[in-house]
């Protein structure tokens, strides 16, 4: 009978002391931390021309919107709706960092080639490269990009 008690008491310390230690380690982690803080959006214009206000290319860059998983038909994508966005008119090489929010870290990127050469559109999440893209000429590229606390929605 002592036996037996003495490998119970050894089996609820053995889990006692798993149990703690394993909540410890998942309250030592820095979690805000883990999520981005700026997003750098780059443009690369052929042959580093500079284009004239009448060519411009049309930019929206937005870090505050949502997307509406009910499928535009035309495009067969969810639709971006932003609350809040600005817009760019490039003619020439882009590069700008934009915070982005500390509680809903996201940034959706909407551009419409007109031009008959292909650009160059690069993401950075704070300073490491998010994707690199070839934009064909004649082509709408929107893409987005949302961490959340719990998940990461993926282009």
């Amino acid at each position: 009978m002592k036996f037996n008690q003495t490998i119970i008491r050894f089996f609820y310390f053995t889990v006692s002391t798993l149990l703690l230690t394993s909540l410890f380690l998942v309250g030592c982690g820095d979690g805000d931390n883990d999520l981005p803080d700026t997003a750098t959006v780059k443009l690369e214009i052929p042959s580093s021309k500079v284009l004239s206000p009448a060519h411009a290319l049309r930019l929206i860059v937005s870090t505050d919107f949502r997307i509406n998983l009910s499928f535009d038909d035309s495009a067969h994508a969810p639709q971006i709706i932003y609350n809040t966005k600005e817009e760019f008119s490039i003619t020439q090489d882009f590069d700008r960092t934009f915070p982005l929010h500390p509680d809903r870290p996201g940034i959706a990127i909407e551009l419409m080639n007109t031009l008959s050469e292909p650009i160059r559109l690069t993401l950075l999440i704070d300073g490491e490269v998010e994707f690199s893209d070839i934009i064909s000429p004649g082509t709408r590229s929107v893409r987005y990009k949302s961490y959340a606390r719990s998940e990461v929605s993926i282009f």
